[in-house]
């Protein structure tokens, strides 16, 4: 049995076969390298969310202290005015600085001016 030499098709078709093959583990390269390029991109966006947070806290940390030094200072204010004047000691006295006080608070949560209390 001679064996007869490839036609001119089934070379053509093993050429072809070839390119299929080729084309597929190209292709199949692309797709890992997708993968490890979409890999990075999520690292780096979980990195950046994470330094975001901090940020955040650290800010509202800041936020928080500074009313709270305001809410104290507010106070302390709020007390220097109920605080009897030396020497007055007199109930009269204390409630009239208790009554303007309560008035200013209640202007301020209401949204009155002093220009409205009458």
């Amino acid at each position: 049995m001679t064996r007869t030499p490839p036609t001119r098709s089934a070379s053509a078709s093993t050429a072809a076969v070839e390119a299929v093959l080729r084309a597929e583990g190209a292709a199949e390269e692309r797709i890992r390298q997708a993968r490890r390029d979409a890999a990075a991109t999520v690292a780096a966006a979980r990195a950046r969310e994470e330094s975001i947070a901090r940020r955040a806290d650290a800010r509202i940390s800041r936020v928080h202290i500074a009313y709270m030094a305001r809410i104290d200072r507010e106070i302390a204010r709020l007390e220097a005015l109920h605080a009897p004047a030396s020497g007055a000691g007199s109930d009269e006295a204390e409630a009239g600085i208790l009554t303007r006080v309560i008035d200013r608070l209640a202007g301020e949560l209401t949204g009155r001016t002093d220009e409205s209390v009458a």
